[in-house]
């Protein structure tokens, strides 16, 4: 038997309810006829512009109906379309039997809402599976995963079925476990977000680093933990690299070298601790502190004009400045900056490193003074060795002054007396040998004195002429000719011109010794030669046709090395000092004609 309080609705209290329903409300007859509608209905049909209430229906209409009153039970048929509406059907059948209810709810919206609701969860988990991120959710108690994106194979070699049912906890690096756990200041927190990183085991044992910011979901009416929701991202690189930073951080820190960080416009951003300490700058520094407190007027007037646009242009400058301290005393330094970079066009810092060179320099000046001493000593011996040939030099001047001194005097004597007029030619002549002499010996004691190292404007050319008029005695001596090729454009050089005749009297001594030949034979050449180099250096060239050099002729500029038998071996490697305390070079070469060629080169005046 059916039972009609539960299967059926009695005809008019549903009547009188359906005129008042906002959704819309059909009486059917058992036939499939409507014989009655509500006014919502009503509207409906009006708003769709329908022909009638059968428009409403299902097309299955009257298969529901029957099933409805065989069943004598509530029959829902959803999603009928009316127009741009859906609408969900519900059968009611009557309590006589004769017909049935028809209610149709609007679901358009719903609908909507769940269609939208599906495309949103498809296109978040399109998102997951293609994210370069590991997506988790976790089981709020033992962390154990419910679900982890693709991307966990890619970062951990794991496949996601592999972690489900697995603790999140058990994979971290011990050391990091429990830190995650008991949310140490590591984790950060802000608003029920949690940013955490930490080491992760990799399938094959080794860890990465991960950084994950999870978030819990609650129940909003219980308030009770459901799941937390993490998304994991690998940043062992960027670990990697803050760890190199802050060891570089504290080995820039803790060197001996003075290191600073300025702006393009001078503004000094960072100073280490040794430079504080050099320069006397407390800690903390003063932000307001500029380039131009650091270096003497001088060095930054360098460091602006050649070592900020070599560094824009190249990355890096270097070169000597110095420094000035808090107290006013000045550092010596060689100085470092580098460039970096903010983009293609432009600079956002400099980089500073120097290092102290105040020991340096006072070693340079021992050794200068050290070579000055050597230098003079050789000119000494030089001189020594060229003793009798500079006898011979002083003899001729000094005969003749005698003997027209003598001349003279007999002129004198005779009677009558000679004129005024022919004594006055004798003595000129005796006054020209007298400078003569006193030239030779100003020259020699020019030469052999001991003095300060001056560099001062030279014209190349003048003093070697000099030099071959010196050494024209001992040329004669050796049977040697001394021949010059020596343009006569050739800009000033700076040195010192002492030192420079010690180079080329002992660069010719050599030469004329090497190219000796007895009295009487054929005398050969000793060539000095000078030209450009290049725009900044003067070439000067000493060429003879002697016996060449030895087979390692580097060794030649070794200290108390020598070839001759009674040599010290000091000349070459003081020459050479010479040359490079000028900012020049000493070395030799073979002659292609027989002999060897010496070459040495000095800075022209720029």
């Amino acid at each position: 038997m059916s039972n009609p309080l539960a299967s059926t609705i009695p005809r008019a209290p549903f009547a009188d309810l359906a005129r008042l329903l906002p959704e819309v409300a059909l009486q059917s007859h058992l036939d499939g006829r409507i014989v009655a509608v509500n006014p919502a209905a009503e509207q409906l049909i009006a708003e769709e512009a329908l022909a009638g209430p059968l428009d409403l229906l299902p097309e299955r209409h009257l298969d529901l109906l029957t099933e409805c009153l065989l069943l004598r039970k509530p029959v829902v048929f959803g999603d009928a379309r009316v127009g741009n509406r859906l609408l969900e059907w519900t059968y009611l059948p009557l309590d006589d039997d004769s017909g049935a209810y028809l209610v149709g709810c609007d679901r358009t919206e719903s609908r909507r809402t769940e269609a939208l609701l599906r495309i949103s969860e498809a296109r978040h988990r399109l998102l997951a599976e293609q994210s370069a991120d590991i997506i988790s959710r976790h089981a709020p108690d033992t962390w154990e995963f419910l679900y982890v994106s693709p991307a966990a194979q890619t970062l951990l070699g794991y496949r996601p079925e592999e972690l489900i049912g697995v603790s999140s906890l058990d994979l971290f690096h011990p050391d990091d476990r429990l830190a995650y756990q008991e949310r140490a200041p590591t984790v950060a927190y802000d608003r029920g977000i949690y940013v955490a990183t930490y080491r992760y085991r990799h399938k094959d044992g080794h860890y990465i680093w991960l950084e994950s910011t999870s978030r819990t979901l609650r129940d909003p009416m219980s308030g009770d933990l459901l799941e937390i929701i993490s998304v994991s991202r690998d940043v062992s690189r960027r670990v990697m690299s803050e760890r190199a930073t802050r060891r570089l951080a504290s080995i820039v820190e803790a060197t001996t070298d003075l290191v600073a960080f300025f702006e393009g416009n001078g503004r000094i951003t960072y100073l280490n601790e040794a430079a504080r300490r050099a320069l006397g700058i407390p800690y903390p520094e003063n932000h307001y502190l500029r380039l131009y407190d650091l270096l003497t007027p001088e060095s930054l007037a360098r460091v602006e004009r050649e070592g900020l646009p070599q560094a824009r242009a190249s990355g890096t400058w270097s070169g000597e400045t110095t420094l000035r301290k808090a107290d006013g005393q000045e550092l010596p330094v060689s100085q470092l900056i580098l460039s970096h970079p903010a983009n293609e066009d432009g600079v956002e810092y400099f980089s500073t490193c120097a290092r102290d060179i105040s020991e340096r320099r006072h070693a340079e000046e021992l050794a200068q003074r050290h070579y000055a001493e050597m230098a003079h000593i050789a000119r000494l011996v030089t001189m020594g060795e060229m003793a009798s040939g500079l006898a011979h030099e002083l003899n001729q001047p000094l005969a003749a002054i005698v003997n027209y001194a003598r001349g003279a005097i007999r002129r004198i004597d005779s009677q009558p007396p000679a004129s005024a007029e022919l004594l006055h030619g004798a003595f000129e002549r005796i006054a020209q040998q007298a400078s003569r002499a006193g030239e030779i010996i100003k020259r020699l004691r020019g030469f052999a004195r001991k003095s300060e190292f001056m560099r001062r404007p030279l014209n190349i050319n003048t003093v070697v002429s000099d030099m071959l008029r010196f050494c024209q005695t001992e040329a004669r001596r050796h049977n040697v000719q001394l021949l010059s090729e020596l343009p006569g454009s050739l800009p000033d050089v700076l040195g010192d011109r002492v030192q420079i005749e010690q180079v080329l009297l002992n660069l010719l001594r050599n030469a004329m010794e090497a190219s000796a030949t007895e009295p009487g034979s054929g005398r050969r050449p000793v060539v000095v030669g000078s030209s450009m180099l290049n725009e900044e250096f003067v070439v000067v060239q000493v060429a003879d046709r002697g016996h060449g050099l030895p087979s390692d002729d580097e060794q030649l500029f070794e200290q108390f090395y020598t070839t001759k038998p009674k040599g010290l071996g000091l000349g070459l490697s003081i020459s050479r000092s010479i040359m490079e305390a000028h900012g020049g070079e000493l070395w030799a070469e073979n002659n292609p004609g027989g002999g060897a060629i010496f070459k040495f080169t000095l800075p022209t005046v720029s």
